[in-house]
Formats: C-alpha cells, structure tokens, sequence
C-alpha cells in the first residue's frame, strides 16, 4: 500500500479491490501497519511544539489528513457486497494532546487495534481481560483479599440487623424443605455461618421449644451476642445438636471438608446445606461485591459503600455426600437449581440444597 510522499495520501495497490467471499492477502495491511507505526513514532513532537504541543490549547486535535495518522479500517478477512474496497478510509484517530509523547502513541495504538480488529474480536479481548481470576490455591487466594472476617464488614452486619430487630421475618425466611427435619418438640439448632441471627430469631418465634446457637467469626459472635441475648453466639461447635445448617458459607471456609466432617460427627439427627457452590473441580477464585450487598433491611448511615473481597473456593458435591456416607448419612433430598450461592460467570460451577438424614 504505497504513501504518495508528498502528500503524505496512502492508496491502495493497483488491483487490490476484493471479490464479496475473497480472503485478504495481509500483507498490504502489514506493510501500511508497519508504515504507520514508524511515522507515528517520528512525527509525535517531542519539544512541546507543533499542532499537539503543550503550548497550544491543551485540547485533543482531529488530525485532518492520513499522511498525519488518519487510520484505515479493516472489517475482516472477509468482504460482503456492503463493505468498503481494502484500503478505504472511513475513519480518524483523535490524538490525545494532553498526555505526554509516549502516552499519546499508546493511546493511539490501542485505538488502532481497536479499528483493526473485527468486534468479535474485541469482545473476546474485553471477555479475557475481565475474567474471573483463578488461582493455584486456597492460600494464593487468601493472600489476595482479606479474611471474610474484615472488620468493616462485621460492624455493617452487625448495624444492619440491629434495624432488624423485632421485624426479622420481613427480610429472612428460613427454607421451608428446612422445617420437616425440627419434627421433635425441643432439640438443638446450629447455624453456621449465621451472621447475626436473624434465621435463628425466626425460627424461635416459631419452635420456641429448641436452642439455638450462631457459630461465626469471633468478632461477629462477639459483637451479635448482645444483639440477641436469647441466641447463643460462638466461634466453636458445640459438642452435639440435632440439627446443622449452613447456608452460603463452606465455599468461604479455607477446608471445607474438614469442617463438615466434624458437624456430622456431632450431628444427632439433620444436617442441610443452602446456597452452595458446587463444581467437579475445585476452582480458587476472590470474590468482590460491594458493602451494601451484605445483609438484609436497611443500610444504615455511617458507612461507605466500598468493595468487599474475600477468597472463595467451589466443592465438588460428590465429596460432600461422600463425607456425608461415611459418617453414618442419607442424602434425604437434593434440591435442584439453588443457585443463589453461585458466583462469578463459570459455567462448571452450580448450585444445589442438601438435606441429609442420619440412618
């Protein structure tokens, strides 16, 4: 693709113009690339002078001709009736005159593999640079975020559900295939992973009978104990219960089969697992969201919606129910399509509600 070099005009070579179907020879493109990146990088001032020199305006500069960086576009390999001859131009760079030299030829190239590339082509770029990060381990990805322990979390849980108080069953309802398995008068109730209590605060008002016990992170328990005196609060198991819950929290625990093991092994009758993130191969991720997103009522004043991470891990629901056999456990009922414990976009990873019933 010769520059007429007076004008500083490319053209197309003679006998260029393709066929609808014909599949573009690149090297013409590759010679005008190849041209156009050694004249961007010598025509680009380098003294605060001329028309993007910072004695000027300060403003981004159309720049009117090819000769001075206007930029083809190529549709594909591919032409069709409506497309433009290889060559033509359709299309200019608008140079960013604030940056500095080396900015500026970064920012136009970026624009110009913008123009070259197909839009399907693009998006699979913009796909893999937003893609879920995995990483080799558990400890990789701890190393990544903070524990899910942060304490700017706790205290917005802990501020949220105070608002709650009272008015618990407007926001959380407890799993109705949950309730057949609390069929005795009075028993003892496990929540791990229970936040504040606020499922627990429900289902007393409904078996005031049973005992209920929140096992969470120190600072939690902690801080939840005065909010909800009748509610136990710990960091440990208790000895034994007859019924364990959890709900969206294994995938956040650094051995989550390990956990699970020792609830069944102190496990009388039931143990039910909502809101998990299965996959056949473990997948080592950091999950983001956002303060606000945690919780459930009113957001409280005083706090900044900032970002949340904390590392996350899928399970493969094979070995949950192989644990779960060992340990003297039927898997009473599966609940398919509870996905709401899924995060990030995979689609290898899905989600399943466990009941399982001690023989």
């Amino acid at each position: 693709m010769p520059r007429n070099p007076s004008t500083g005009v490319y053209s197309k070579p003679a006998g260029t113009t393709p066929s609808v179907g014909q599949v573009i020879d690149p090297a013409p493109w590759n010679a005008l690339t190849t041209d156009l990146g050694n004249e961007t990088t010598v025509s680009l001032p380098r003294d605060d002078s001329g028309a993007c020199g910072r004695s000027g305006t300060n403003k981004p500069v159309i720049v009117p001709q090819i000769g001075d960086l206007l930029v083809p576009r190529w549709r594909g390999a591919k032409t069709t009736g409506s497309e433009a001859p290889f060559g033509a131009v359709d299309d200019h760079f608008i140079l960013d005159c604030h940056l500095p030299p080396i900015q500026r030829r970064s920012s136009m190239l970026k624009r110009l593999v913008k123009q070259v590339l197909p839009s399907s082509a693009v998006a699979a770029v913009n796909n893999w640079r937003t893609r879920e990060r995995l990483y080799k381990s558990w400890s990789k990805a701890a190393a990544a975020a903070p524990a899910y322990g942060d304490m700017r979390l706790t205290a917005f849980r802990i501020e949220r559900s105070r608002r709650l108080i009272g008015e618990e069953k407007s926001c959380v309802q407890p799993p109705a295939d949950l309730l057949p398995a609390m069929d005795i008068p009075a028993g003892r109730f496990v929540d791990f992973g229970g936040s504040a209590g606020e499922m627990c605060a429900v289902l007393r008002e409904q078996y005031p009978a049973w005992s209920f016990t929140v096992v969470e992170t120190k600072s939690m328990a902690d801080a939840a104990q005065a909010l909800r005196p009748e509610i136990s609060f710990s960091d440990q198991l208790p000895p034994e219960f007859d019924v364990f819950y959890s709900s969206g929290t294994l995938q956040y625990l650094s051995d989550p089969e390990t956990l699970w093991r020792e609830a069944l092994s102190r496990t009388t009758r039931y143990a039910y697992l909502a809101r998990n993130s299965f996959s056949n191969r473990k997948l080592f991720t950091v999950q983001s969201s956002r303060l606000f997103d945690n919780g459930a009522g009113p957001v409280p004043d005083g706090f900044d919606n900032v970002e949340i991470r904390y590392p996350h891990q899928t399970i493969s629901e094979a070995s949950l129910t192989g644990i779960a056999d060992e340990m003297g456990f039927d898997l009473a009922a599966r609940f398919e399509g509870r996905n709401s414990g899924v995060t990030g976009t995979r689609a290898d990873v899905y989600g399943a509600d466990l009941l399982f019933k001690r023989r």
